[in-house]
């Protein structure tokens, strides 16, 4: 069996659209309920309720409560939102049979607003 260490290099050189396969990998381990690690909503003591959802207005129309869609703005500040290896995702070892992981990383925020019970969290609100 060969192992290709970084999987991103082998898809990106094989022309694969990387936020495409990303989003079908989340998606269907949503649907499957087998997330990876547990969601949580910028602390791990806030643990979210999490669903998969095609439609996300219809969602929204058919299960907010009024009162969070006139709730206006809410500004959370920064909360954390990723952890970036410091390296790269290889085995310190480089043995991805049996790896040993260097666990220093550094942390990404984002700029947590709730504007009408919604937490839009793209790119650009990275900290």
């Amino acid at each position: 069996m060969i192992l290709h260490p970084n999987r991103v290099q082998r898809d990106e050189e094989n022309g694969v659209r990387l936020p495409v396969k990303y989003r079908e990998i989340i998606k269907r381990r949503f649907q499957n309920q087998n997330e990876f690690r547990v969601p949580f909503l910028g602390c791990q003591e806030c643990i979210a309720n999490v669903e998969w959802v095609d439609d996300f207005d219809k969602a929204v129309e058919e299960n907010m409560e009024k009162e969070m869609k006139t709730s206006g703005e809410i500004d959370y500040g920064f909360m954390r939102s990723r952890m970036k290896f410091r390296n790269g995702g290889r085995p310190v070892n480089d043995d991805w049979v049996n790896p040993v992981w260097d666990e220093t990383a550094d942390t990404s925020f984002y700029h947590a607003v709730m504007n009408n019970g919604i937490i839009n969290v793209e790119e650009e609100s990275y900290a």
